[in-house]
């Protein structure tokens, strides 16, 4: 009897840790498999080149947009997104005559499909930061790109628009030591470092739309968007004269439920439960 008992205590417990643990479950893309599940554009392609773990990753030069649909069984409900850039250390210092301007780097973040709206509501992204009102800090640093005032210089805002005034957000790894030249020819830009320097970015996004993007080890910045996250968008930055920050590597990339925080009430009917139990079986030992 005694024993019947004590299992059916240990099947409540586990039943009720089990109401406090999230449905499991990841998706996880290496591009090792030579499989790209991003929709892209332009000349993105898997590439041998670089790669953060295994043998491939996703590049995409200049111009080039990759969109991934999140899965309608992550959606409604808090997830995270994380996934690794390989920043190869192209700056721009705009303090050399003839330096592009309106240059950026590449993107990468998340949205809810619209490729394109007023104010940039749509989006919430991370860039290679480029001209800013200080030069001395211009492009090298990354900068964030969210709704309700940030993105509000182009009427056409979206995750490929050369929209230019993101919020600073921590600093980029030096790799190389000019940000472009001008010996009186012409403004030749900077060669990027061969090998580069992989970082990490994690995006908390709730099912009624805010994203909070942080760089591993740094704070995170909060925005809210018009409307829950569905997409993944990565983006290899301008093209043409304006692209001398462009191209850029992913890999890593993790789409996954994001743990559960149980309400402080549900916390104390659980240890309620559990002290209850305790004395039960206390109580039982006694009478045996």
């Amino acid at each position: 009897m005694k024993k019947n008992a004590l299992l059916h205590y240990m099947a409540a417990s586990a039943a009720a840790i089990m109401l406090m643990t999230p449905a499991s479950g990841q998706l996880s893309f290496n591009f090792d498999d030579a499989t790209n599940p991003f929709a892209t554009t332009g000349s993105g392609a898997i590439s041998s080149d670089h790669a953060a773990s295994g043998s491939s990753s996703l590049y995409l030069p200049a111009g080039s947009l990759a969109a991934y649909a999140i899965p309608s069984e992550y959606l409604g409900q808090n997830i995270v997104v994380t996934m690794k850039v390989l920043d190869l250390g192209r700056w721009i210092d705009s303090t050399v005559q003839d330096a592009p301007l309106l240059a950026y780097g590449p993107r990468w973040g998340v949205g809810n499909g619209t490729a394109t709206s007023a104010l940039g509501l749509h989006f919430v992204s991370i860039d290679m930061k480029e001209r800013n009102s200080n030069p001395t800090i211009a492009s090298t640093v990354y900068g964030f790109r969210g709704p309700n005032g940030i993105d509000t210089t182009d009427a056409s805002a979206s995750i490929t628009s050369s929209i230019h005034d993101a919020v600073i957000y921590g600093d980029r790894a030096i790799l190389v030591t000019d940000g472009g030249s001008n010996d009186g020819s012409g403004w030749v830009a900077s060669v990027p470092d061969p090998f580069g320097v992989w970082t990490e970015w994690t995006f908390n996004i709730s099912a009624l739309g805010e994203v909070s993007a942080n760089l591993l080890g740094s704070d995170a910045m909060t925005a809210t968007l018009a409307d829950p996250v569905t997409y993944i968008y990565l983006h290899g930055g301008r093209t043409g004269a304006l692209s001398d920050m462009a191209g850029i590597y992913f890999d890593d990339i993790t789409v996954s439920v994001a743990a559960a925080v149980p309400e402080p009430q549900t916390i104390g009917l659980l240890l309620g439960c559990f002290a209850l139990g305790g004395v039960f079986f206390v109580r039982r030992k006694r009478r045996s």
